[in-house]
């Protein structure tokens, strides 16, 4: 009972102890199949050179599982098993796997050490990669600022969340007076207008909101007013700054004062606009006017009249009296003009309204625009009104100076409906009033520019005979009435036209002398006439003189002189032969300066002659003075001196005076015996006209010479 009590105690004994190893055995089964699990995410983190022995571990770790299976199978059933090879496989297999992790621990640990030291070393070269980067960009960030500060431009950059100022130069803080501290965090706004009145964009809305719409950089000029009460000018520019996401993070606002380029602008605008000597608008500008003025007469149905005024001898005075002169002479002619105008008028100006202007056009020339005329006839009374405030002397710099004027007057719609045609008509006008005697004003007529476009005709046919040698000379004897002689040749011009035959001087030479073809062709006479000559001598008439017309343009050339001269020096003609003809008024024009031309030609042996003496104003004063051999008394005193007693005693006076005064006499335009007979009785000494011989061509005139070489015959005279 005993022995059975304790066998079954025994039999309890190993129940229990079965128990809790197969309890025992399934715990640590799980843990190995866990561990397995846990070896299978480390082996994929392990480097590739752990992974074999990795791989060793978990066959071990199975062989462990798979082992202490059988060695438990083994002694739950009791199967005989040689226990001590299945002990001894158990310890092999534990002490190849400790040794395994061992060398897996000893390896993983050089490992990390030469990857810890490849880290450091990697570190080193970053940190001194990333100095070398902050060093870089801090001396470009310092290159930057100090590019920055350099600039005149008032620099901001804005940050875009909150509008506040992130940096700024230097040119910014002294602008508004300010520290970085000061300025670095605050809103732009409170900055930039602290002590300014708010700013107005005086040309376009330009708001520093546009660049952030639009994303594109943007431009805007302001006006401001500071605290004196004066205004200045910015031109803003702003352009945005991108982030890697390419969204805008910041603007950079560029701020410049302007004013002085403003202030440049509005001279360079006065100076395209207005006459720098007078002050007045000019010729570009009045145009301007006259097209805004055109749109508004026609717009209301108004007239409106141009008015050219061109100062009478100008030139003249400017020449005698020097340019300073004629400059104060412009500027007083300019003040005058203005105060001739009723009081509602006044001087052009950039404005709205539309008022009377007065512009200079240029040189001696000026032009009234006149706006809301009531009638056509209130032109004129503005040009009377013109005209008369002209006629007062101007004393300028110690010299009493006195002026004329001609005006030419065109009214819209009559005489034109656009500027240029308005402009042209008016100065049609003006040289049409000039034409009549200056000092008048003259209404535009159609018949003035059929007139011109004769004159224009005229003027390009003559260039071309100029081209074609379509230019010929003829040629009217002088008479010495002692002798009954030929002691001269007037060399007088004519134009052979292809369809128009021969034309008379009086038909082109007006036409000419408006123009430079005058010096042209006074070139040709005088080197033509000289050649001429020169032959006329060859033929056996070697004292022969020839008299060569001079126009008021020509004699007031500067190189008159000089041009003579060479023309004598070509042709091989002695100077005592030439004798130059100069009107009244081409000596009169500037007397001091007439002086000194006329004495050099004198010195070149060359005879003065004042061709239709008595039709100027010539002052006897002066005829002391000048240099002069002769005066040609004009044709309309000779022809009614056998009819009118007055005409008579003017020549008489003129023969008496310039017998005193040493000159030779010429009567111009002897048609008939009695007035032949007449100035032998008043002792004139030289004559020409259709009495003796009408001009002749260069051809006849050896035949003419011929026949009358012993001179003519008392009371003969030439068919």
């Amino acid at each position: 009972m005993v022995l059975q009590d304790r066998h079954h105690a025994g039999n309890t004994r190993m129940s229990l102890v079965n128990t809790l190893a197969i309890v025992l055995v399934l715990a640590g089964f799980v843990f190995l199949v866990l561990s397995l699990r846990t070896v299978r995410r480390a082996m994929a983190l392990a480097p590739a050179v752990f992974q074999l022995q990795w791989r060793i571990l978990v066959a071990l770790l199975l062989f462990f599982c798979l082992g202490y299976l059988f060695f438990d199978f083994i002694l739950f059933t009791g199967i005989g098993f040689p226990l001590e090879l299945v002990t001894g496989l158990v310890f092999a297999g534990g002490a190849i796997f400790v040794f395994i992790v061992i060398n897996i621990c000893h390896r993983s640990l050089d490992w990390f050490r030469q990857t810890d030291r490849k880290l450091r070393i990697l570190n080193e070269t970053l940190e001194k990669r990333v100095e070398q980067r902050t060093r870089a960009m801090e001396r470009s960030t310092q290159f930057l600022k100090t590019v920055l500060d350099s600039l005149q431009d008032s620099i901001a950059i804005i940050n875009v969340d909150d509008f506040s100022i992130d940096n700024v130069n230097a040119s910014f803080l002294e602008e508004f007076g300010l520290t970085e501290d000061e300025v670095i965090g605050r809103p732009c706004f409170a900055v930039t207008h602290r002590r300014q009145a708010p700013c107005t964009p005086p040309d376009d809305e330009c708001p520093m909101s546009h660049t952030l719409e639009s994303g594109e950089p943007a431009m805007c000029e302001h006006r401001h007013r500071s605290e004196s009460g004066g205004h200045h000018y910015v031109e803003i520019h702003t352009v945005p700054v991108r982030n890697r996401e390419g969204r805008i993070r910041q603007v950079v606002h560029i701020s410049r004062n302007i004013t002085k380029r403003k202030q440049d602008e509005l001279r360079i605008r006065h100076m395209a606009y207005y006459d720098t000597l007078t002050g007045l608008p000019n010729r570009t500008y009045y145009k301007k006017l006259l097209s805004r003025s055109l749109e508004h007469a026609r717009r209301h149905n108004r007239i409106m009249a141009t008015m050219i005024i061109d100062l009478d001898s100008f030139k003249r005075i400017n020449d005698t009296l020097g340019h300073a002169v004629g400059d104060s002479l412009l500027q007083s002619v300019a003040k005058r003009l203005r105060f001739a105008l009723r009081s509602s008028d006044c001087v052009a100006r950039f404005r709205s309204d539309l008022g009377n202007t007065i512009s200079r056009l240029g040189g001696d020339e000026f032009i009234i625009l006149l706006n809301e005329m009531a009638r056509v006839q209130d032109a004129a009374m503005v040009a009377d009104r013109l005209l008369n405030e002209l006629a007062a002397p101007f004393f300028l710099e110690g010299n009493e100076v006195v002026v004329t004027a001609s005006i030419g007057i065109a009214v819209f719609p009559a005489d034109g409906d656009d500027a240029d045609t308005l402009f042209k008509n008016a100065d049609l006008a003006m040289y049409h009033a000039k034409s009549l005697g200056k000092n008048k004003y003259q209404y535009y007529t159609e018949s003035m520019n059929e007139s011109a476009r004769e004159r224009l005709t005229v003027e390009n046919d003559l260039r071309r005979a100029l081209a074609r040698n379509e230019l010929v000379l003829h040629f009217q004897p002088q008479v010495s009435l002692d002798t009954l002689e030929i002691i001269g040749l007037e060399a007088l011009i004519r134009w052979q036209h292809p369809q128009r035959g021969l034309v008379p001087p009086l038909d082109f030479i007006p036409i000419a002398e408006q123009s430079e073809l005058i010096h042209l062709i006074g070139q040709w006479v005088l080197r033509t006439a000289c050649r001429q000559i020169r032959e006329i001598h060859a033929t056996g008439y070697p004292r022969l003189r020839v008299a060569v017309n001079l126009s008021n343009r020509q004699f007031s050339r500067d190189d008159l002189v000089e041009h003579i001269t060479s023309t004598l020096a070509t042709t091989g003609l002695d100077g005592r032969f030439l004798e130059i003809e100069l009107t009244e008024s081409a000596v009169m024009q500037d007397p001091q300066k007439a002086v000194c031309v006329l004495q050099q030609l004198r010195e070149l042996g060359i005879r003065i002659a004042v061709d239709d003496f008595g039709t100027g104003c010539s002052s006897f004063e002066w005829l002391k003075i000048l240099p002069l051999d002769c005066l040609k008394v004009d044709r309309n005193f000779i022809t009614g001196i056998t009819r009118r007693r007055e005409d008579a005693k003017i020549l008489e006076a003129i023969l008496a005076m310039a017998e005193s005064l040493g000159l030779e006499v010429i009567a111009e335009g002897v048609e008939t015996t009695d007035q032949l007979a007449l100035l032998r009785r008043l002792y004139c000494r030289g004559v020409q006209g259709f009495l003796f011989s009408r001009p002749l061509a260069a051809a006849d005139i050896l035949e003419f010479l011929q026949r009358h070489q012993g001179g003519f015959t008392p009371g003969a005279a030439e068919p």
